[in-house]
């Protein structure tokens, strides 16, 4: 009986042992865009990284459109999702998600751009023409250019717009071969393309790329994973990566402004 008891606190020990020495799992949800496959190679860098980590595990889960990962995300079929600012304050407003780091540097304004050889020169030269933008509701490459378009008295309609997806090299591609005029961008792309590229305005700033997280994450849990994002360090070749320049830490009051342009420009309220 004695022995039996001893086996039975012995098998319960290693179990216990075992629960504690296996990693955490976290999943993290993005939009896979125009190229198959693209959007979770864009992440293979920040991934090697993270699992470098002895208690937690990391993988990525592509949906075919941004609203479906969103969905995946609010279902909980993902701890972790990358966002932009509007659906950041979106998610926010619903389901309370918090924000644990964004592309660095976290400050990132939209550039309308044109190839480096064109004769525009000034926005309102852009009317009736071609016009690549990434997806509907990006901040940087939908939001923030309607915003700069304004300020030239002039709406998204008076442009042959058209939307390329969530990888923004498709609309560096597009303007430098010609078929686009123009173009809009997140200052950390224009800033790989400028031997490319020629700037005609940029917006204000805003945060750039941000992985949110469940506002029932525990604290402990949360700030080690901050600590192991914030921590990643880019190698040689980043630049055609997500967070080619790290991550830093951000809070939600750094997306007021977002919340305000999102009433502007869309009359939508988020808190």
């Amino acid at each position: 009986m004695n022995i039996h008891r001893f086996l039975t606190a012995v098998l319960c020990i290693l179990v216990a042992v075992a629960a504690v020495a296996a990693p955490r799992n976290f999943v993290i949800a993005t939009a896979e865009g125009k190229s198959p496959g693209a959007a979770a190679t864009e992440l293979e860098g920040l991934l090697t990284h993270l699992n470098a980590q002895p208690d937690m595990h990391f993988t990525v889960t592509t949906y075919p459109s941004y609203d479906a990962a969103y969905d995946a995300f609010k279902a909980g079929k993902a701890e972790l999702m990358l966002v932009g600012s509007v659906k950041y304050v979106q998610a926010h407003h619903e389901i309370g998600a918090i924000p644990v780091v964004a592309e660095a540097p976290k400050w990132q304004e939209s550039v309308i751009v044109v190839a480096a050889n064109s004769p525009i020169s000034k926005v309102e030269q852009l009317k009736g023409k071609r016009f690549a933008l990434g997806y509907e509701g990006s901040t940087t490459t939908d939001l923030l250019p309607r915003l700069l378009l304004s300020k030239h008295q002039m709406k998204l309609t008076d442009l042959k717009a058209s939307y390329l997806g969530s990888q923004q090299d498709a609309i560096v591609r597009a303007v430098v071969s010609g078929s686009a005029d123009a173009g809009a961008l997140a200052t950390i792309v224009y800033d790989s393309n400028k031997d490319k590229l020629r700037p005609l305005d940029v917006s204000e700033r805003v945060p750039g790329g941000t992985i949110v997280a469940h506002k029932e994450i525990d604290v402990p849990t949360f700030e080690k994973m901050r600590a192991a994002l914030v921590a990643y360090k880019p190698g040689p070749g980043a630049h055609k990566q997500r967070f080619p320049a790290g991550a830093e830490a951000i809070s939600d009051a750094d997306f007021n402004k977002v919340r305000f342009l999102c009433k502007v420009l869309f009359d939508k309220t988020y808190h």
